[in-house]
């Protein structure tokens, strides 16, 4: 953890603090003996305590052997971080990030509402469907909420 810790130092040393910082990590390396949740959790609690803002939680694609993907797969990732990050510091503000396939609006509010994240991050999602954030808000029963020159592209 040494490198990225002290990338962590520096940036912070620089960054306004008016401005979110950042980091986003694996979860997991998916290799026998190597990088487990519980290491991530250590990870994240590390970086808070450096003024880290923002944590997201990825997984490293580098092992040989990786589970397949599935909606929703990282989210116990985003859980377990989040939840050392609480068990080290109840009052942290520090916000857990999910990922892994969460383009489907429900599967994403669910992340949220039960706690598993602060906040979704869309990643191939988003290439997918640009428009993800319209499409979320009606499949959620609200009206999406945009300028009213552009209103006509979302069909408000």
């Amino acid at each position: 953890m040494r490198f990225p810790l002290e990338v962590v130092e520096r940036v912070r040393s620089v960054w306004p603090h008016d401005r979110a910082l950042g980091i986003r990590f694996g979860g997991s390396d998916w290799a026998d003996g190597g990088w487990t949740i519980d290491d991530a959790g250590v990870f994240a609690c590390e970086v808070a305590a450096r003024g880290v803002d923002l944590v997201s939680i990825s997984t490293a694609g580098n092992a040989p052997v990786s589970p397949a993907a599935s909606p929703g797969w990282l989210v116990p990732h985003a859980r377990a971080v989040r939840a050392a990050l609480h068990a080290a510091d109840p009052h942290t503000t520090v916000a857990v990030f999910a990922v892994g396939e969460l383009d489907e609006p429900h599967l994403a509010e669910r992340t949220l509402a039960e706690g598993s994240a602060d906040g979704i991050l869309l990643g191939r999602g988003a290439l997918r469907d640009p428009r993800f954030p319209w499409r979320a808000a009606r499949a959620l029963g609200e009206l999406p909420h945009c300028p009213p020159p552009y209103a006509w592209a979302v069909g408000v």
